[in-house]
């Protein structure tokens, strides 16, 4: 009869097993890494809020029967209203004060300044706007005779 030596009870894991494990956690992280959203700011972004400050502005202007403008500046764009004609003062509110351009974001402008104004119907002259990002990037918003504001496709 051969004797039985109990199995040593095992405590822990093998050196194959961390590695294993530390190359699936490494696959995991990187897969992570590779589909989060660059944090930087781009012009697609800022041509989406640039379109929300557009949809105020005209808003407001039909709320309160006067004509209110925004105008783009390099340093960053401001919702306006008329008080008299030809005198212009800026609006407080959610929506509707200054707001700074995103950094790396810059409106392309046709002078110093560009200026989108809506009437108390809520309509505008039709302009395009555009903004570029350091990146190269480009958007292009469309503001109809209506007042209404799109990102063209393609």
């Amino acid at each position: 009869m051969s004797a039985r030596r109990p199995r040593a009870s095992r405590r822990g894991f093998t050196l194959v097993e961390l590695m294993i494990v530390l190359a699936i956690i490494g696959l995991a992280a990187t897969a992570v890494i590779l589909t989060a959203p660059d944090a930087r700011p781009t012009a697609a972004t800022a041509a989406e809020r640039l379109m929300v400050r557009l949809a105020n502005a005209r808003a407001e202007a039909i709320l309160a029967g006067r004509p209110v403008a925004l105008r783009l500046a390099a340093e960053g764009s401001a919702t306006l209203t008329a008080t008299r004609p030809g005198d212009w003062a800026p609006l407080e509110g959610p929506g509707l004060g200054p707001e700074a351009w995103p950094d790396e974001v810059r409106p392309v402008l046709e002078g110093a300044a560009q200026r989108v104004t809506f009437d108390p119907t809520g309509l505008t002259d039709p302009q395009t706007l555009t903004l570029v990002d350091a990146r190269g990037g480009r958007a292009v918003v469309v503001v109809a005779a209506t007042g209404e504001a799109s990102l063209p496709q393609g």
